[in-house]
């Protein structure tokens, strides 16, 4: 089975050391994986990107709300949504915050990153109009957001699924799993993968073992939907 692209990811499972219930109140999703190190901002990098292929990000910060978060003893994610300055749409906005040390002697390391949806909101169902068809429409996104210096940092997942759903569980490519509650009434999350569970590149920061498959579990534990990089597109 083919992996999630890398501009497209999900969370959630672990039948290495497993974490569930992981505490989740803010959540943030950027259709680009990116990373910050030492004297690089995600905000830096995005922007760059954004700029290119998006135009200009541009979310009104003063209305920005938290809608997820994660941490563990070293690290932690927040995600917030704001109306976009300009159009119908959303925006994004990720902070992050990694307790170590890095390369130029600092004991930590933050970042933003920002994604913009301008045409409309970032969820299909923040239309009160919108009516679940088939089983993926409970799926809104998944990425992959590494944090902290490359080499050395961790990743998080961060997405939107449907209200309905209560947990996810993600299977990776070397066959690893791990599962978190999403604990958002609005279906928003974030999680940040535990050491045993994220094999990560130490020259990018992402992913090595991709996510290939997203179950999407009710509080009664019904799988709702699998989602694979099929549903979801080439």
């Amino acid at each position: 089975m083919k992996p999630f692209p890398t501009t497209n990811s999900h969370v959630r499972n672990s039948s290495r050391p497993q974490r569930i219930g992981v505490a989740l109140t803010a959540v943030v999703v950027a259709i680009l994986g990116l990373a910050f190190g030492a004297g690089i901002t995600l905000r830096d990098v995005t922007e760059s990107v954004q700029q290119r292929l998006y135009g200009d990000p541009d979310p009104d910060f003063g209305q920005a709300r938290t809608v997820a978060s994660d941490r563990s003893e070293t690290i932690s994610i927040e995600v917030l949504l704001a109306p976009a300055d300009r159009g119908p749409g959303e925006c994004l906005i990720g902070r992050s915050d990694w307790r170590g040390p890095t390369a130029d002697g600092s004991t930590g390391v933050t970042g933003q990153m920002v994604h913009c949806w301008f045409d409309g909101p970032a969820v299909a169902w923040a239309d009160p109009e919108f009516r679940i068809v088939k089983p993926s429409d409970r799926f809104g996104f998944v990425m992959e957001i590494p944090i902290g210096p490359i080499g050395g940092g961790a990743v998080a997942l961060v997405g939107a699924v449907y209200q309905d759903v209560e947990s996810i569980t993600v299977d990776f490519g070397d066959g690893a799993q791990y599962t978190f509650n999403v604990v958002t009434a609005d279906g928003w999350f974030a999680a940040i993968l535990p050491d045993g569970v994220a094999d990560i590149d130490r020259l990018d920061g992402t992913l090595v073992n991709k996510i290939v498959a997203l179950k999407l579990i009710d509080i009664e534990g019904r799988v709702l939907a699998t989602i694979t990089p099929e549903t979801v597109g080439p």
